[in-house]
């Protein structure tokens, strides 16, 4: 109990913390990440809404997780989303407007970095993770790749899919396709190595949780 007590804390602790990063990278208009960029093709693509794009994209990826590790899917795949919802709702109407280029940048890189950090926190819950996050860390443990090269190279395709579908670009996802996936990986890595669960027993020695 007490084990499932700390992973339901480093659960919504993450998953806070996301919400938190979303809101701030958003508010600046330079953009999240580039998941959210293409959402927006999707929807431009496709003459959908916004919310429904997003559910295409997160049933696409927890469709791929389930034939690839459907252990990555748990109580946090929903939990997770639900969470960054309410605190993106709770917290939007409290940031001020920036005016300054110069700040908005160094709100929209604060913003990525917390989305990156609470995305590592709330996979090493290991509760079950956001389908799009949990691709990675299937991919991950089915092949071999780093945690960091999985998500730079997923990143960096929903970029570019979202620019082919009609999206607009802007700085902030193409920032968080090269600091999103070393991030995630460290935090998820150090959040291991304090919070000795047994499936993180070996992790020092996986190389693959690397940067």
């Amino acid at each position: 109990m007490k084990e499932l007590k700390i992973r339901l804390v480093l659960l919504i602790i993450g998953s806070i913390l996301m919400g938190i990063g979303v809101v701030l990278a958003t508010v600046t208009q330079m953009g999240a990440d580039s998941v959210a960029l293409l959402w927006e093709g999707v929807h431009i693509r496709f003459h959908i809404s916004l919310g429904m794009a997003n559910y295409v994209f997160t049933g696409f990826f927890l469709i791929l997780v389930l034939l690839i590790d459907r252990k990555q899917v748990g109580i946090g795949t929903i939990l997770s989303p639900l969470i960054q919802g309410m605190v993106m709702d709770m917290i939007i109407r409290f940031i001020p407007q920036f005016d300054s280029f110069f700040i908005r940048l160094s709100v929209m890189i604060i913003g990525i970095i917390i989305l990156a950090i609470g995305s590592g926190i709330s996979a090493a819950a290991n509760l079950g993770k956001s389908p799009y996050v949990g691709f990675t860390f299937a991919i991950n443990k089915r092949y071999n790749y780093s945690i960091t090269f999985s998500r730079v190279i997923l990143d960096a395709l929903c970029l570019i899919l979202g620019l082919l579908l009609g999206a607009r670009l802007s700085i902030g996802p193409i920032i968080s396709v090269f600091i999103i996936g070393p991030i995630t990986a460290l935090s998820f890595r150090k959040i291991s190595e304090i919070y000795h669960f047994k499936e993180f027993n070996a992790i020092e020695h996986d190389t693959t949780l690397r940067d």
